[in-house]
């Protein structure tokens, strides 16, 4: 175990298309194989991967401005991998500063096999905004879900606000630059809790959801307070299908599977 004298939590465990292992989560941690600049608060994110042997390869922390958390992570074929989080104003990583557009805002991530910081995005507007899951493609493109509150700018899209959280889906390629935003507006709170990218890049999703809700146009009606919802994006942005399901009370989502037939649990 590492650890300090604060709470250090791990949120995300992840094996890689290469077989190594990553974690993330956040704490005030010094990792036996550390790279970065230290730590200073003891609700930083942070981010290790391991051998298959269960040695540890590296580990780091994130320096948040006030606090940072990482959510998910993903390794690809290569030993890359991907972080999804949230940070409350800015972050610091080995010497890049990473600036949010206010409050709290979602960020995605990207290191290289050997712990190299190689780019940053983060993602939300002028409220509190959450990145929760993320995924990766076999071409080491990136899908990140989460929610975000008020109209945002993402790239090149503008998604507007309706209710109060609105769930969130963005696909940036392997360099950082923005593919597409899809924003799921609703009369409720709705989120984006896990994504799951296929091997031909199909996207698949999970969460959930009040009231009304508008799918790039497919309206879906909560059956109670609170109700699930799932579907499937294709590579290039364009909904393939999307459905809910609940009873009289309310109903969540934690993780979403696919299997090599893409069967969806």
């Amino acid at each position: 175990p590492f650890g300090s004298g604060q709470l250090e939590r791990a949120y995300a465990v992840n094996v890689g298309m290469d077989q190594s292992v990553f974690i993330a989560g956040y704490g005030k941690v010094i990792f036996p194989s550390f790279t970065g600049s230290s730590s200073v608060h003891a609700r930083d994110a942070l981010l290790a991967r391991y051998a298959t042997s269960g040695g540890i390869i590296w580990g780091l922390n994130l320096d948040g401005d006030i606090f940072s958390e990482a959510t998910d992570v993903v390794g690809n074929s290569v030993g890359e991998c991907y972080l999804s989080g949230r940070m409350n104003t800015l972050s610091y990583i080995q010497g890049d500063t990473l600036d949010g557009n206010g409050k709290v805002d979602g960020m995605l991530l990207k290191w290289s096999p050997n712990g190299t910081y190689l780019w940053g995005r983060a993602i939300g507007g002028s409220e509190d905004d959450d990145l929760i899951t993320v995924s990766a493609g076999d071409d080491h493109s990136v899908v990140a879900g989460g929610l975000y509150r008020g109209p945002i700018a993402v790239g090149n899209d503008s998604l507007a606000a309706v209710g109060g959280e609105e769930a969130l889906l963005v696909k940036l390629d392997s360099a950082g630059n923005y593919l597409w935003a899809k924003g799921f507006t609703g009369a409720g709170d709705n989120s984006i809790k896990r994504v799951k990218v296929a091997a031909d890049g199909s996207i698949y999703f999970g969460g959930e959801f009040e009231q009304t809700m508008d799918i790039d146009g497919t309206l879906l009606t909560a059956a109670a307070n609170r109700d699930i919802f799932y579907g499937k994006f294709n590579a290039n942005g364009t909904l393939a299908w999307a459905k809910s399901g609940g009873g009289p009370s309310m109903d969540f989502v934690d993780d979403i599977d696919i299997d090599e037939d893409e069967n969806m649990y």
